[in-house]
């Protein structure tokens, strides 16, 4: 299992633990009244459901393109 909403929330650029993980626990963590904010979270949820490419990204390595099949 992995949380990714510092990821989703712009915290932090890396996301090598969500790829590792079986199951994302996506929740809104620390809700926002500002629409940006929450227009970006939903951002997120859509290319984590929908899109077929995702970028991965570890500490001390350069990112690359996965491509799922879903």
């Amino acid at each position: 299992m992995a949380k990714p909403y510092l990821f989703m929330s712009g915290q932090t650029s890396f996301n090598s633990d969500l790829f590792e993980a079986e199951h994302l626990m996506i929740e809104d963590d620390v809700a926002s009244c500002d629409i940006r904010a929450r227009t970006t979270f939903g951002t997120y949820i859509k290319q984590f459901t929908a899109n077929e490419e995702v970028q991965h990204h570890a500490k001390n390595r350069p990112a690359i393109v996965n491509y799922l099949h879903i």
